[in-house]
Protein backbone atom coordinates (compact mmCIF):
# COMPACT_ATOMS: atom_id res chain seq x y z
CA UNK A 1 0.00 0.00 0.00
CA UNK A 2 1.04 3.12 -0.98
CA UNK A 3 2.54 6.02 1.67
CA UNK A 4 -0.52 7.99 2.83
CA UNK A 5 0.31 11.68 2.69
CA UNK A 6 -2.20 13.87 4.33
CA UNK A 7 -5.42 13.25 6.25
CA UNK A 8 -7.93 13.55 3.74
CA UNK A 9 -5.60 10.36 1.87
CA UNK A 10 -6.00 8.63 5.47
CA UNK A 11 -10.11 8.81 5.93
CA UNK A 12 -10.32 7.79 2.21
CA UNK A 13 -8.34 4.59 2.78
CA UNK A 14 -10.55 3.86 6.11
CA UNK A 15 -13.70 4.08 4.63
CA UNK A 16 -12.17 1.91 1.90
CA UNK A 17 -11.50 -0.19 4.13
CA UNK A 18 -14.67 -0.65 5.79
CA UNK A 19 -16.27 -0.93 2.45
CA UNK A 20 -14.28 -3.85 1.88
CA UNK A 21 -14.67 -5.45 5.29
CA UNK A 22 -18.41 -4.82 4.65
CA UNK A 23 -19.59 -2.18 7.24
CA UNK A 24 -22.88 -0.65 5.97
CA UNK A 25 -23.16 2.93 5.66
CA UNK A 26 -19.95 4.41 5.50
CA UNK A 27 -19.85 8.31 5.43
CA UNK A 28 -16.52 10.97 5.47
CA UNK A 29 -17.42 13.77 7.22
CA UNK A 30 -14.71 17.08 7.03
CA UNK A 31 -14.92 18.87 10.46
CA UNK A 32 -11.71 20.74 9.63
CA UNK A 33 -13.13 24.16 10.04
CA UNK A 34 -15.35 23.06 13.24
CA UNK A 35 -13.25 21.71 15.47
CA UNK A 36 -9.18 22.15 15.70
CA UNK A 37 -8.71 18.53 17.24
CA UNK A 38 -9.31 16.63 13.75
CA UNK A 39 -9.73 16.96 10.33
CA UNK A 40 -12.45 14.51 9.46
CA UNK A 41 -14.12 11.51 10.65
CA UNK A 42 -15.24 8.57 9.12
CA UNK A 43 -18.49 6.87 10.31
CA UNK A 44 -18.98 3.49 9.77
CA UNK A 45 -21.78 0.51 10.92
CA UNK A 46 -20.69 -2.72 11.95
CA UNK A 47 -23.12 -6.11 12.19
CA UNK A 48 -21.11 -7.65 15.51
CA UNK A 49 -18.97 -6.85 18.49
CA UNK A 50 -16.77 -9.19 16.44
CA UNK A 51 -16.96 -7.18 13.20
CA UNK A 52 -16.28 -3.92 15.02
CA UNK A 53 -13.45 -5.31 16.46
CA UNK A 54 -12.47 -6.72 13.24
CA UNK A 55 -12.55 -3.69 11.52
CA UNK A 56 -10.39 -1.60 14.01
CA UNK A 57 -7.50 -4.24 13.68
CA UNK A 58 -8.23 -4.15 10.06
CA UNK A 59 -7.70 -0.03 9.53
CA UNK A 60 -4.62 -0.13 12.43
CA UNK A 61 -2.79 -2.97 10.37
CA UNK A 62 -3.14 -1.66 6.66
CA UNK A 63 -2.28 1.88 7.99
CA UNK A 64 0.24 1.14 9.76
CA UNK A 65 1.90 -0.64 6.47
CA UNK A 66 1.53 3.07 4.95
CA UNK A 67 3.18 4.73 7.98
CA UNK A 68 -0.03 6.14 9.58
CA UNK A 69 0.52 5.68 13.35
CA UNK A 70 -2.99 4.91 15.38
CA UNK A 71 -2.64 7.45 18.43
CA UNK A 72 -5.85 5.83 20.57
CA UNK A 73 -8.38 2.93 20.20
CA UNK A 74 -11.17 3.47 22.79
CA UNK A 75 -14.55 1.32 23.57
CA UNK A 76 -13.29 -2.42 22.59
CA UNK A 77 -14.56 -3.48 25.93
CA UNK A 78 -17.81 -3.31 25.26
CA UNK A 79 -17.72 -2.28 21.17
CA UNK A 80 -20.94 -0.85 20.61
CA UNK A 81 -19.04 2.21 19.50
CA UNK A 82 -15.29 2.04 19.05
CA UNK A 83 -13.10 5.08 18.28
CA UNK A 84 -9.70 5.07 16.56
CA UNK A 85 -7.28 8.15 16.61
CA UNK A 86 -5.37 8.06 13.64
CA UNK A 87 -4.55 12.21 14.32
CA UNK A 88 -6.03 14.01 11.22
CA UNK A 89 -8.36 11.03 10.87
CA UNK A 90 -10.94 10.09 13.85
CA UNK A 91 -12.81 6.99 12.72
CA UNK A 92 -16.07 5.51 14.58
CA UNK A 93 -17.41 2.06 14.09
CA UNK A 94 -20.80 1.62 15.64
CA UNK A 95 -23.18 -0.91 15.92
CA UNK A 96 -26.65 -0.12 14.33
CA UNK A 97 -28.36 1.04 17.73
CA UNK A 98 -25.43 2.89 18.73
CA UNK A 99 -25.24 4.84 15.76
CA UNK A 100 -28.77 6.07 15.87
CA UNK A 101 -28.87 7.13 19.53
CA UNK A 102 -25.32 8.75 19.13
CA UNK A 103 -26.25 10.54 15.67
CA UNK A 104 -22.83 12.06 15.04
CA UNK A 105 -23.56 13.07 11.61
CA UNK A 106 -26.97 15.17 13.29
CA UNK A 107 -24.67 16.54 15.65
CA UNK A 108 -21.91 17.45 13.54
CA UNK A 109 -25.13 18.43 10.46
CA UNK A 110 -22.62 21.16 9.39
CA UNK A 111 -19.84 19.10 8.33
CA UNK A 112 -19.31 18.72 4.55
CA UNK A 113 -19.59 15.19 3.51
CA UNK A 114 -16.61 13.69 1.65
CA UNK A 115 -17.38 11.34 -1.64
CA UNK A 116 -15.91 8.26 -0.60
CA UNK A 117 -14.67 5.95 -3.68
CA UNK A 118 -18.32 4.01 -3.70
CA UNK A 119 -20.13 7.25 -3.83
CA UNK A 120 -17.52 8.42 -6.85
CA UNK A 121 -17.99 5.69 -9.08
CA UNK A 122 -14.53 4.69 -8.32
CA UNK A 123 -12.97 8.22 -9.87
CA UNK A 124 -9.58 8.70 -7.91
CA UNK A 125 -10.57 11.92 -5.42
CA UNK A 126 -8.69 15.07 -5.39
CA UNK A 127 -6.09 15.36 -3.04
CA UNK A 128 -6.41 18.32 -0.52
CA UNK A 129 -3.14 19.48 0.77
CA UNK A 130 -3.39 18.97 4.51
CA UNK A 131 -4.91 22.09 6.09
CA UNK A 132 -2.78 24.17 8.59
CA UNK A 133 -4.16 22.29 12.54
CA UNK A 134 -4.10 25.37 14.97
CA UNK A 135 -2.86 24.49 18.12
CA UNK A 136 -5.11 24.68 21.35
CA UNK A 137 -3.96 27.78 22.27
CA UNK A 138 -3.78 29.34 18.96
CA UNK A 139 -7.89 27.94 18.87
CA UNK A 140 -8.49 29.45 22.00
CA UNK A 141 -7.00 33.17 20.69
CA UNK A 142 -9.22 32.90 17.68
CA UNK A 143 -12.33 35.74 18.47
CA UNK A 144 -16.04 34.46 18.79
CA UNK A 145 -19.23 36.46 17.80
CA UNK A 146 -19.09 37.48 21.70
CA UNK A 147 -15.65 38.53 22.12
CA UNK A 148 -15.92 40.86 18.77
CA UNK A 149 -19.27 42.70 20.42
CA UNK A 150 -17.69 43.73 23.34
CA UNK A 151 -14.39 44.40 21.61
CA UNK A 152 -16.55 46.98 19.39
CA UNK A 153 -18.12 48.16 22.39
CA UNK A 154 -15.18 48.96 24.41
CA UNK A 155 -13.69 51.00 21.66
CA UNK A 156 -17.30 52.64 20.85
CA UNK A 157 -16.87 53.42 24.63
CA UNK A 158 -13.08 55.24 24.44
CA UNK A 159 -13.91 57.09 21.66
CA UNK A 160 -16.74 58.62 23.63
CA UNK A 161 -14.66 59.12 26.39
CA UNK A 162 -11.67 61.11 24.11
CA UNK A 163 -14.67 62.86 22.55
CA UNK A 164 -16.02 63.71 25.57
CA UNK A 165 -12.62 64.75 27.47
CA UNK A 166 -11.93 66.77 24.04
CA UNK A 167 -15.04 68.93 23.96
CA UNK A 168 -14.10 69.40 28.41
CA UNK A 169 -11.15 70.67 27.33
CA UNK A 170 -12.50 73.18 24.38
CA UNK A 171 -14.99 74.38 26.80
CA UNK A 172 -12.16 75.20 29.39
CA UNK A 173 -10.65 77.38 27.23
Amino acid sequence: MPALNNPRQVALACARIASERKAENVVILDVRKLIYLTEYFVVATGQSDRHLRALADEMTDELKESGVERFGLEGLDDARWVLADFGGVIVHLFREDARAFYDLEGMWSDAKRVKTADEAGDEPADDAPPAKRKSAKAAAKEKTPSDLRKQAKHKAKKARNKAAKKAAAKSKS
